[in-house]
C-alpha cells in the first residue's frame, strides 16, 4: 500500500458526539471518490459505488436500501440477510494517530468453500468511529449487500465481509482498506450541512424475485432473454443459483 496518502480530516467533532449530526464521510476508493453522507435524522446515502443504482443506510437498524436504475422499485436489505463471508480480525500494531486518538492494523482472513483468504490489512480507528457513528461492521454491511444484490456468492469474498457488530465497534471506522475496486483511504470527515434524506415509503424485502431481476441485469438483453425462455420454469432460487454460477464462469445464463 501507499503510505504517502495524508488523511485531511475537515470540521471534525472536537469530542464524541451524543446526538445524530449531519456529516460527510469522503473516501479516496482506488483514484474515485466514495462519499457517505448522514442527515440529522441518521439516514446515510452513499454515492460513487463501484456498482450501479442508489444506496441508503440506517445505522440503527442495520438495513440497506437499493435502486437499480433499470428497476424503479427500491429494495429492503435487513442486517443478516445478504450472505457474506465472518472476517476474523487480528488486532495486530498501532498505527499513525488519528486526531490524537490511536489507530491499530488488523489484519483480515476469511475462508469460503474452505479456501482461506487474506483480505487485509484493515487500519481502524476506535475515535474515528465514535465521531462518525459508524464502523467496519457498518461499512462492510452496506457493501456486503450491493454486491449479494447484484453478484449474489459470485461477488469475490472479500467484497463480502461480515462482522460482528462488537467487533466492529472495538476497531472503529476503516482508515484505510482493500475495498470492491482497490485500496480505500479515509480523506476527509466533516461536520456540514446535509438536505434531509427520505427513505423510500415502499420498499420491498429482498427476495429470490428480486434477486434474480439484479442479477440478469449482469448481461445483455440477448442473453437475458435466452435464459429466460430456457429457464422461467424452474423454481426462482434454481434460477439464481444458474446465474451466480454463470457470474462465476461455470455456466451459461
Amino acid at each position: 500500500m501507499n503510505w504517502r496518502y495524508a488523511v485531511v480530516l475537515a470540521g471534525v467533532f472536537a469530542s464524541p458526539a451524543h446526538a445524530v449530526e449531519a456529516l460527510r464521510l469522503t473516501y479516496d476508493a482506488a483514484g474515485s471518490p466514495v462519499t457517505f453522507e448522514r442527515d440529522n435524522a441518521g439516514t446515510i446515502q452513499v454515492d460513487g459505488l463501484p456498482y450501479p443504482g442508489l444506496v441508503l443506510y440506517r445505522p440503527s437498524n442495520g438495513v440497506v436500501y437499493y435502486q437499480h436504475p433499470d428497476i424503479p422499485k427500491w429494495i429492503s436489505v435487513p442486517t443478516g440477510t445478504a450472505v457474506g463471508v465472518s472476517a476474523t480480525l487480528a488486532k495486530g500494531a498501532a498505527w499513525e494517530k488519528w486526531q490524537d486518538q490511536p489507530s491499530y492494523r488488523y489484519d483480515l482472513k476469511v475462508t469460503d468453500n474452505g479456501v482461506q483468504e487474506d483480505c487485509g490489512p484493515l487500519y481502524a480507528s476506535p475515535g474515528a468511529g465514535v465521531q462518525a457513528g459508524l464502523n467496519v461492521a457498518d461499512i462492510w454491511r452496506i457493501l456486503t449487500a450491493v454486491a449479494w444484490l447484484n453478484a449474489g456468492k459470485a461477488a469475490p469474498a472479500c467484497d463480502r465481509l461480515v462482522a460482528e457488530p462488537a467487533h466492529g465497534q472495538a476497531a472503529g471506522l476503516p482508515i484505510h482498506f482493500n475495498g470492491p475496486n482497490g485500496e480505500w483511504q479515509l480523506k476527509e470527515l466533516a461536520r456540514t450541512g446535509v438536505a434531509k434524506i427520505d427513505l423510500p415509503p415502499a420498499a420491498e424485502p429482498v427476495d429470490e424475485q428480486a434477486r434474480l431481476d439484479l442479477m440478469l441485469r449482469q448481461f445483455g438483453p440477448d442473453e437475458r432473454k435466452k435464459f429466460l425462455t430456457q429457464y422461467s420454469s424452474l423454481p426462482l432460487g434454481q434460477q439464481v443459483k444458474l446465474l451466480e454460477d454463470a457470474l462465476m464462469g461455470s455456466g451459461q445464463p
